[in-house]
């Protein structure tokens, strides 16, 4: 433009100033020139406008796409937000858990239920390593060998069950399946994992086998009171595979004498052969376990060692000879609204004695009075035969 404007302005110029020094013939050519010159001038301002206003127009149109873009951005980083916002909210409702590691065993994602096992937030535990909040060294080393596995093998894994020790100290069980992240260079790069709570289920496995255990043992139970002939077998029985059913340490069978002043054991599992002979006839002092029952025709259920020193300080140099002695339980024995004797059993350690502890020992009893009963009855019944014979016997000699 400045190529046309320069030469437009000279010739102008150049007229103007010939103009006023020439003669009639030569102004009416310098008229033309001014003329030339400044249709040249018209000519170019037009141009120039033009070339102006398509630049404005450009700029205006560049403007406008930009705008555009930025409210595009604008657009995509509120999407962006948004679903990361509903990404987070679902994992973080998810009672699973949902992490994903780097190579170095490094947090990448993680979602809360992770953050709550672990007792701290989701934005500390990223970037930092299971180590930095289990100190269970073998629970870390299992985490890092199965992730590195399956970065390395490029393949899913199925662990059944693994153990993970939460910031409390308790122990839960998980069900995990771990996949590779593949990254940008073909190779994977990250491991994603999803992981159920198995603890419960474990819990209810841990006591169907119990319940197993338990229902064998009263088999052997119930088959070993069916073949006692005696109140002494009866009682041995009971104290020992009965001690084996509700996993106590040691048991014992007593029952009261006839003028209801004493007490004997009639069996006595799981101490020293000391312990026995020291109580094997006791007696009927209130105060006592054995008494108190009888007394009450009610079981007594004492959960804890500090409960017992305080129920019957009567014993206390007994506990103090058993310092592993934690919680206790005796029960009456009851034949037909009769309190005979009663049944005990030591545990070493704390014991609640829920419902099923207390209907299991509750069934023992029961058992445990009625074959004492019927093996009494069966030995009063073979004394009677006895002494029914030696009547006969001498009546012969002397008919």
């Amino acid at each position: 433009m400045r190529q046309i404007v320069g030469p437009a302005v000279l010739v102008i110029a150049g007229g103007v100033v010939a103009f006023a020094s020439q003669s009639m013939s030569a102004r009416i050519l310098t008229a033309c020139l001014l003329t030339a010159g400044a249709a040249l001038s018209a000519y170019v301002a037009v141009t120039l406008t033009r070339e102006l206003e398509r630049r404005a127009a450009e700029q205006e149109a560049t403007h406008a796409q930009m705008r555009e873009s930025s409210a595009t951005a604008e657009r995509s980083r509120v999407a962006l937000t948004a679903e990361r916002r509903f990404l987070r909210q679902v994992i973080d409702i998810n009672p699973n858990f949902v992490f994903a590691k780097d190579r170095q065993g490094r947090f990448t994602l993680v979602n809360q239920a992770i953050a709550d096992v672990y007792g701290t937030s989701i934005d500390q535990l990223l970037g930092k390593s299971d180590a930095e909040f289990n100190s269970n060294e073998d629970e870390v080393e299992f985490f890092r060998r199965i992730d590195r596995q399956v970065i390395e093998s490029g393949r899913p894994l199925l662990i059944p069950e693994e153990r993970i020790t939460d910031a409390s100290g308790s122990v839960r069980w998980l069900q995990t399946v771990k996949c590779p992240i593949i990254g940008d260079s073909g190779r994977a790069e990250q491991v994603l994992g999803v992981s159920t709570d198995i603890t419960d289920r474990k819990r209810i496995e841990v006591q169907l086998r119990a319940e197993g255990v338990r229902v064998r043992a009263m088999q052997r139970v119930t088959a070993g009171l069916a073949a006692a002939a005696s109140p002494a077998e009866v009682a041995h029985i009971v104290a020992s595979e009965g001690a084996s059913v509700v996993g106590a340490q040691a048991g014992a069978v007593g029952i009261m004498a006839a003028d209801g002043h004493s007490f004997e054991l009639l069996a006595m599992t799981g101490v020293s052969e000391a312990t026995f002979r020291e109580w094997r006839v006791f007696p009927n002092t209130p105060g006592l376990p054995y008494p108190d029952v009888v007394t009450t025709g009610e079981p007594i259920f004492i959960t804890n060692r500090a409960d017992y020193e305080a129920r019957f300080p009567a014993l206390a140099a007994t506990l103090s000879a058993h310092p592993t002695l934690s919680a206790f339980a005796v029960l009456p024995l009851t034949i037909e609204g009769h309190v005979m004797g009663g049944l005990s059993f030591d545990f070493t350690a704390p014991r609640e004695f829920d419902e099923n502890d207390r209907a299991l020992l509750t069934t023992l009893a029961r058992q445990c009075a009625q074959a004492i009963e019927r093996a009494r009855l069966y030995d009063e019944a073979k004394r009677a035969h006895r002494d029914l014979l030696g009547l006969m016997t001498l009546l012969v000699h002397f008919a």
